[in-house]
């Protein structure tokens, strides 16, 4: 029940309002947790960035109607802001914005491949903040994995070195 869930494109909550809510159907509506456990999951245990300050306003008002008030729902850029990727997650749900093309790669040690694609870039961030054993759930369009070029590096090391279960086309 501790574990840390991030939504690194967070908009609105819904991710994270849905995670609240599946965690509550397995514990009997949280009566299985601790006072501790559920202080931790309302505040802690939910994270999430949104690039868009509104957006975000509308994210916190969103998770306050469903009793969550998480001390780490930001304001940020989520592929250049270090301070969520300096951390890893046990579980990283996200549909991050897709389509164009970012102004410039981020400039990421961590990323495999230098790309403007915002669906391909928020792949590797997934990848880079997970935790070993971690899950994701991630939403991209149609053949973002199967294109050539980057993502074919991206898919390799994807099919390589995690626990690839489900790709929906």
């Amino acid at each position: 029940h501790d574990d840390e869930i991030h939504d690194p494109a967070a908009g609105t909550g819904g991710f994270l309002i849905h995670a609240f809510e599946h965690i509550l159907e397995k514990t009997d509506q949280g009566a299985e947790l601790s006072r501790e456990e559920r202080r931790a999951l309302t505040t802690e245990n939910l994270t999430g960035a949104e690039l868009v300050p509104e957006t975000r306003r509308l994210g916190l008002m969103n998770l306050a109607l469903h009793n969550l008030q998480p001390q780490n729902f930001d304001v940020a850029n989520s592929l250049t802001s270090r301070e969520h990727a300096n951390r890893s997650y046990d579980v990283v749900l996200t549909n991050p914005p897709y389509g164009g093309t970012q102004p410039e790669s981020p400039a990421r040690d961590d990323f495999m491949v230098e790309t403007r694609s915002p669906e391909q870039n928020f792949v590797q961030h997934a990848m880079s903040i997970l935790r070993d054993g971690g899950e994701c759930g991630m939403v991209v369009p149609d053949g973002v994995l199967f294109q050539s070029g980057a993502a074919e590096r991206i898919r390799k090391n994807l099919l390589e070195d995690f626990d690839l279960h489900t790709v929906l086309v």
